[in-house]
């Protein structure tokens, strides 16, 4: 069992977080879930940050996943991560590209039909 007394939780929380960033910002969402769920028990002290990281990390899967968009787009907006929330970078991503708000419609995937639908 990990003993608080071995390490300053300051530092292993912040390093935590440092990789769990890392690991999202690098396109591996699941591992960072992964890790977030491991290791954001321990440090109920920074539970507020902790629980930004998870939110973040649920609006990047969902960009990514379910909404399908692109990899490289979702990565130029959710790499300003210290400056934003992660629902403005939804709202952000929809600024960029409003074409996204079309999820379903079966000219999703199509680029031009889509944006000559808005």
């Amino acid at each position: 069992q990990i003993r608080p007394s071995w390490f300053c939780l300051n530092k292993a929380s912040a390093a935590v977080v440092s990789c769990i960033r890392s690991f999202s910002l690098q396109g591996h969402i699941e591992t960072a879930l992964s890790c977030h769920d491991t290791f954001a028990p321990l440090f109920s002290k920074r539970s507020d940050e902790f629980d930004f990281i998870r939110r973040y990390l649920d609006a990047l899967q969902f960009s990514t996943f379910s909404m399908q968009l692109d990899r490289h787009l979702v990565m130029s907006v959710f790499s300003q991560f210290d400056s934003a929330s992660p629902i403005d970078l939804i709202r952000h991503l929809i600024e960029i590209r409003p074409e996204i708000l079309l999820l379903g419609c079966e000219f999703w995937r199509d680029e031009n039909s889509a944006a000559n639908a808005c």
